[in-house]
């Protein structure tokens, strides 16, 4: 979760929470790494933080 994040809290926080909601919605039983992998990031987090231009 960490390298998914780039360790940024605020988007732990999201992929967990937005991890659980799905899971909820979608009758599963527990948070497991191929759902988090349908969650969506910031793109800050998906570009490893590199925000040079």
């Amino acid at each position: 979760m960490h390298q998914r994040t780039g360790g940024m809290i605020g988007s732990l926080s999201h992929l967990v929470r937005a991890s659980a909601q799905m899971a909820i919605l979608e009758g599963q039983e527990a948070i497991n790494r191929k759902l988090m992998d349908t969650i969506p990031v910031d793109y800050i987090a998906e570009s490893d933080g590199d925000t040079a231009a």
